[in-house]
């Protein structure tokens, strides 16, 4: 069990994300919903400390990291644990799609060249790039290459997976590919937490989903009931204005 405890974050006199709670299961899958600028990315950049939260912890195993106050050593630790996907891929340009994924476990994990490479080719066939290894990121599609960003992150066998809206920079022909990628990637049973505005592929996939607003958490649950019966007032205008082109109701 992973859990994640009063995650606090401020700019200025402004607080973006205001005491977030969550708890995720081993194999769980959480995502999270929200309007723009209510404090989901910013949140998930607090967990690996690409922000600085002003409060909030980690406990992965045991192991407590108290998220403000991380030492080098610390910080090190906690992001050989979480690994993430961003929203625009983050490739090295000059490195070829299985050179992306060679890095970290050759530089980071130190592994021999030999182990490291079955590594990077088997994670490549899973997303079904196996072709593409040779090419560098300007060859490929934005889909194709926020799938090696997802073989890259499954290749360092993080104990949780951040998304922060993975498909928001692909169209809707290669949002689908990326889409089916993080079932692939789910099918590898690591934690993950996902933000995404894809309404639909939520409620498939989750085992979990929070409604933030304004930095809060508004409401949470299974899919089930979040998408077919919200408490709240707030998620259900919300869930209104998103599912209108959907075939299902609320």
């Amino acid at each position: 069990m992973i859990s994640i405890r009063d995650v606090r974050k401020s700019f200025k006199a402004k607080l973006v994300v205001d005491g977030i709670d969550l708890d995720v299961g081993q194999g769980g899958i959480v995502s999270i919903l929200g309007p723009s600028g209510s404090g989901k990315s910013t949140f998930l950049r607090c967990l690996n400390r690409l922000e600085t939260p002003d409060a909030g912890s980690i406990d992965m195993g045991g192991d407590r990291y108290d998220l403000p106050r991380l030492d080098r050593r610390r910080l090190q630790s906690l992001r050989m644990r979480i690994g993430m996907v961003f929203q625009n891929y983050n490739l090295f340009r000059h490195r070829t799609a299985i050179e992306n994924i060679l890095e970290g476990l050759l530089v980071v994990k130190r592994l021999k060249r030999a182990e490291a490479q079955d590594i990077a080719e088997g994670y490549l066939a899973l997303m079904g790039l196996s072709d593409q290894a040779a090419q560098y990121p300007s060859s490929l599609s934005g889909g194709q290459q926020q799938r090696v960003a997802i073989a890259r992150t499954l290749a360092m066998q993080p104990e949780l997976i951040l998304f922060d809206e993975p498909t928001s920079a692909l169209d809707p022909e290669h949002t689908g590919e990326v889409l089916e990628a993080i079932r692939k990637a789910a099918g590898q049973g690591i934690p993950m937490i996902i933000v995404t505005h894809e309404m639909g592929f939520a409620r498939e996939i989750s085992s979990h989903v929070l409604f933030i607003d304004g930095g809060k958490v508004i409401e949470q649950g299974d899919p089930k009931t979040l998408f077919g019966a919200p408490e709240q007032q707030r998620t259900r205008d919300f869930l209104k204005n998103y599912l209108r082109s959907y075939s299902f109701d609320i």
